[in-house]
């Protein structure tokens, strides 16, 4: 029975926003074996040849920072270029251009040898529905990816081919036949730097945050407010409450929301691509929660528990726990 905001939140973060272990284990599973499949279909030169080497952990779910319901995974599929060179085009995109010498890529190319990356995922897709573990799944393509859902699975998959370049970076599909850049290995490594650098609770304060974004936030990207979290972490004392953090947070963002937002990747400049009105009315949604946060936290600090979980229900709403239930 929580009769204090602290335990409120332990129990609000372990039943209602974080995954539950079985369910990442049968998670992590069923995307080792999706992978497997995907492998096994290259070995035997149905799509073009992969580069396991080069397969890295990509999305929330790698991150550590997706939260309930589970549902969709991302997978980053690595092939081999087999000689292909990459350039700008009129349109601002890449394209990847093969010889002569890759035959199966060749044979998902248009005019000019230019590969195209939804013909590469339709390919993909049309081989998966052939494997008998497959056959019933619905399988979709969509801008980006290969859609896969399991009717076994509460989760989507999205299998997300790509390419590594010798420059150091990786090329997946733009969702308009060409391709972008991406590496998911600076995300990675930003998350886990951040986090081990403030004790591992980093992670937590993530999560519970992306919840609060999905009731006020929700036109706001997953990739963009965790970049604005974690901004904000490299400046907290961690060795503050978890309701302070959460004061914090809110402050930082009704601020951080008015500004840019750098990709820090240096791929995609300004992340934070909302006019200045729709910038303003999500800055002031943050503030009033931010006001509401502080009161809650000035009456956790003066022991007045049960109004202080009374105004965090105003917030989190009806899924944060009751004083004393």
């Amino acid at each position: 029975m929580p009769y204090k905001v602290n335990s409120c939140f332990n129990d609000f973060n372990k039943n209602i926003i974080n995954l539950d272990a079985n369910q990442v284990l049968k998670a992590s599973n069923s995307r080792n074996a999706l992978i497997e499949s995907i492998h096994f279909l290259s070995s035997n030169g149905l799509i073009p040849q992969s580069y396991p080497e080069k397969d890295i952990p990509f999305g929330s779910f790698a991150r550590k920072t997706k939260i309930q319901p589970l549902d969709d995974i991302d997978l980053l599929i690595c092939f081999k270029g087999c000689g292909g060179t990459w350039n700008y085009n009129d349109e601002g995109s890449i394209s990847i251009i093969m010889p002569e010498t890759a035959y199966i890529l060749n044979n998902l190319c248009d005019d000019g040898h230019k590969l195209n990356s939804r013909r590469l995922i339709e390919k993909i897709k049309n081989e998966l529905s052939r494997i008998q573990y497959y056959k019933k799944a619905e399988l979709h393509r969509n801008k980006e990816a290969v859609t896969l859902q399991l009717s076994s699975y509460t989760w989507n998959f999205d299998i997300v081919p790509c390419f590594y370049a010798t420059d150091d970076f990786y090329l997946i599909p733009d969702g308009n036949g060409n391709w972008k850049k991406t590496d998911p290995r600076i995300d990675q490594n930003r998350t886990t730097k951040i986090n081990i650098l403030n004790n591992g609770k980093v992670l937590q304060l993530i999560r519970t945050m992306k919840y609060w974004k999905n009731i006020y936030w929700s036109s706001v990207s997953s990739y963009m407010f965790e970049q604005m979290i974690l901004n904000i972490s490299t400046l907290m004392d961690f060795n503050q409450s978890f309701s302070r953090q959460i004061c914090v947070s809110l402050n930082n963002l009704s601020n951080q929301i008015l500004n840019s937002v750098p990709d820090p990747k240096n791929m995609q400049g300004n992340l934070n691509t909302f006019d200045y009105e729709t910038k303003k009315s999500l800055s002031n949604k943050a503030l009033e929660c931010f006001m509401i946060a502080n009161d809650a936290w000035i009456k956790e600090i003066e022991n007045s528990q049960k109004e202080a979980i009374e105004l965090w229900g105003t917030i989190f709403g009806n899924e944060f726990p009751i004083y004393g239930t």
